[in-house]
């Protein structure tokens, strides 16, 4: 067996210049870089950033002052007040609304508990990487992590991918010798290379002591051994090569990253899988395993696949079909074909290709979307083969979890969540809908147009999304949603028509390649405001108190009056002077709520009988052309 290569060995630990000794550590052999990792010290209140760029070298990217829990210890149970201790994944963010105003502008969540502290009993919810509106000052966390606002914002935009990115957060940072940090890096480079070895030659006595009793997937560890000695039995030979192996580790707890590629005669995967440990006195037992393929490929399957398009291409065209199977098969049409041939017109695309042994028998299965006319179609399909000299053939087929919607519902249903993920601020579920790879609307990549959204987000305190008139129909082999479109913000309304181009990427995920905007109005609120303070302002400077009450809500109301009780008031006043002039200044206009506006002003009001100049602070409801004045304050 070849030695393993390729190993990358992270556990948790910072290169200081100010220091002979190194932090209980990061590893790094053979890999090129790896992502930013956040470690925290809850002893000396700090949280760093590292990263390894090329083997053996470790970069401390950043130190900042931190805050953690009012106590001591690791986190057991909700409102304790300590921080927990351990590797945990950022998976979420909270802003805006979402977010109290304490915690500053941005949380970043954790996975807490994970699956470790699961096992343990430990409880509680809600661990943040937070800012503070307050001063920073040690220990003064309910439990989580606070940085100062600048802080949080810094790290999020220069080092956070949510759901990739680990921090390890430890009760005190331990700094080794030299000699004690290479025994780490030994230690674990030993046992990856073991573990993945005893697989390998299907040493299952030796493999299951890598396991803890604990262990449990879809499995317990019995069942789970039983399986891979069942896989085992049937292949003459298989070869494990771990590369990229990442250990990110605190005291008692690990995770390790690692690409695998899994390859036998017949068989071969890549992907990433992550072993999660615990420390069961001195030795380290896996209790969680999870696997995310990347690709399958090898040169036969490379060639299936190919016989696969040639195979759909002629069910599309319901010819020379009978090439493609064994003389064994019976009759035509197969139960593919008799699906597909209900519809006419038909396109289909192919992607998540996996292929392996059922029963002695080789087999693809891949998913598949297709578009007709008036429907868009899809599902997966299973071809169990048989190699021939002449080529590969099919010895029987089916299909399986075939779904067919109108286009018009699909559209419809499309465009909707669209514009919900829009409209409630959710800009990662949002850009979900987008082609990474081919989205070039208005005349940007996806990233410069996500960048745009981005920005808009942090800019408006809340946007109002309407559509209406949804009409889907099929462009080539694209869907196209075109719609009318109300957009509403803080700073203007506009409306006109939106249309949305889909095509399948390659997971067969309808994405949207093209996006355009036809705007046929635009309302400035600013203008629309002026407008309206104007007006108001008139009314009560020609006392016409039945046009001047008209512009305050029916469910006005302020500290000393109801609607009525301020037009009876107004009224008196109206009567009792000959004139008024009232003058204004410039309006200030804050929006924090949808279709609520605080505009503030100056104000000179004169009569011949009374005179004041002070602030006032109208709180206006509605749209141009429908505002309301709910509450009014008045500073003298």
């Amino acid at each position: 067996m070849k030695k393993i290569i390729s190993l990358l060995i992270l556990t948790v630990m910072l290169v200081s210049y100010s220091y002979p000794k190194k932090f209980a550590g990061l590893y790094n052999i053979s890999a090129d870089s790896t992502q930013p990792i956040f470690i925290v010290d809850k002893a000396s209140q700090m949280f760093y950033v590292i990263q390894s760029n090329s083997p053996g070298h470790i970069t401390t990217l950043d130190s900042i002052q931190a805050s953690t829990g009012q106590r001591r210890g690791d986190k057991r149970k909700e409102g304790d007040k300590k921080t927990p201790e351990g590797v945990y994944r950022l998976t979420d963010k909270i802003e805006g609304e979402n977010l109290p105003k304490i915690y500053g502008p941005l949380a970043l969540v954790l996975n807490y508990p994970n699956s470790i502290d699961d096992l343990n009993g430990y409880g509680g919810s809600n661990i943040w990487i937070h800012g503070r509106n307050e001063k920073l000052e040690p220990r003064q966390t309910e439990g989580c992590i606070s940085l100062e606002n600048h802080s949080i914002i810094e790290v999020y935009k220069k080092y956070v991918d949510l759901e990739n990115t680990y921090i390890a957060i430890f009760d005190t940072l331990k700094r080794y010798s030299k000699k004690k940090y290479n025994h780490n890096l030994d230690n674990w480079t030993q046992w990856i290379n073991t573990w993945s070895k005893d697989w390998e030659e299907g040493d299952f006595s030796k493999y299951e002591e890598y396991y803890s009793p604990n262990f449990h997937q879809s499995k317990n560890l019995k069942e789970y051994i039983k399986s891979k000695k069942k896989i085992d039995r049937q292949t003459s030979w298989k070869k494990i090569e771990p590369s990229q192996i990442a250990v990110l580790s605190t005291d008692y707890e690990a995770k390790i990253k690692f690409n695998q590629k899994y390859i036998t005669p017949k068989f071969y995967s890549l992907g990433m899988k992550t072993l999660t440990l615990q420390k069961n006195n001195q030795n380290w037992n896996i209790i969680q395993e999870d696997f995310k393929p990347i690709q399958k490929s090898h040169n036969w399957q490379t060639k299936v696949k190919k016989f696969a398009f040639r195979w759909i291409k002629n069910v599309e065209q319901s010819s020379n079909l009978k090439n493609f199977y064994l003389d064994t098969i019976p009759k035509y049409p197969h139960s593919n074909i008799k699906w597909f041939q209900q519809y006419k017109n038909i396109k289909h695309k192919l992607g998540n290709f996996n292929f392996g042994l059922e029963n002695n028998k080789l087999y693809t299965n891949f998913n598949f979307t297709s578009i007709t006319d008036n429907n868009l179609l899809s599902g997966s399909t299973k071809l169990y083969l048989n190699r021939q000299r002449t080529g590969w053939k099919i010895k029987s087929d089916s299909l399986i979890n075939n779904s067919a919607k109108e286009i018009q519902e699909y559209g419809r249903t499309f465009a909707s969540q669209w514009a919900d993920s829009w409209e409630s601020g959710h800009l990662d579920q949002y850009l979900t809908n987008y082609s990474k790879n081919n989205f070039t609307s208005y005349n940007s990549s996806y990233t410069d147009f996500a960048e745009r959204k981005k920005r808009i987000e942090r800019l408006y305190s809340w946007i109002d999304v309407e559509i209406r008139e949804i009409q889907a129909t099929r462009k080539n082999d694209n869907l196209k949603i075109i719609f009318r479109q109300k957009y509403r913000c803080p700073k203007f309304f506009s409306t006109g028509t939106k249309s949305l181009l889909l095509s399948p990427n390659k997971a067969l995920e309808w994405k949207i390649i093209e996006e355009d905007f036809s705007r046929e109005k635009r309302q400035n609120i600013k203008n629309s405001l002026e407008k309206f303070i104007h007006n108001w302002k008139n009314s009560w400077a020609n006392q016409k108190i039945d046009k001047y009450i008209n512009y305050y809500d029916k469910n006005f109301e302020t500290s000393d009056f109801s609607r009525q009780g301020w037009y009876q008031d107004k009224k008196e006043k109206f009567e009792q002077a000959k004139t008024i002039s009232i003058d204004i200044g410039t309006l200030k206009i804050e929006s924090d709520q949808k279709f609520i506006w605080k505009v503030s002003f100056n104000q000179e009001y004169k009569s011949d009988v009374y005179q004041d100049y002070g602030t006032k602070q109208l709180t206006i409801q509605g749209q141009p052309g429908n505002f309301k004045i709910i509450n009014e304050e008045w500073w003298q």
